[in-house]
């Protein structure tokens, strides 16, 4: 039986590792993959479950996709305060001078 590849999560995988200048052998530790089985996948050649191998990067990709919503909402927060108190300190910079 021939093995089937998730042709989107090939591109994928290989998108990351040129947008994050990182080599195969730097993903596969990522991913907890030996570089072997992830260059076998990548190149639609990997005698294992790749099942298993697809399991692997979808679950790193979620987390990936998780880590980056959560830094942009606390990048989103970050800023909130720093406009609220720059608000706070301009007010009470009127009010010292006079109101």
């Amino acid at each position: 039986m021939e093995k089937t590849y998730n042709p989107a999560l090939i591109q994928r995988t290989q998108r990351y590792m040129e947008t994050h200048s990182i080599s195969q052998n730097q993903f596969a530790a990522k991913v907890n993959l030996s570089s072997a089985a992830l260059s076998s996948y990548l190149n639609q050649k990997y005698k294992g479950s790749v099942e298993a191998v697809e399991r692997q990067l979808s679950e790193f990709f979620k987390l990936d996709e998780e880590a980056e919503a959560a830094a942009e909402k606390t990048a989103i927060v970050t800023v909130a305060a720093s406009l609220l108190c720059a608000g706070v300190k301009c007010i009470v910079k009127h009010f010292k001078n006079g109101g």
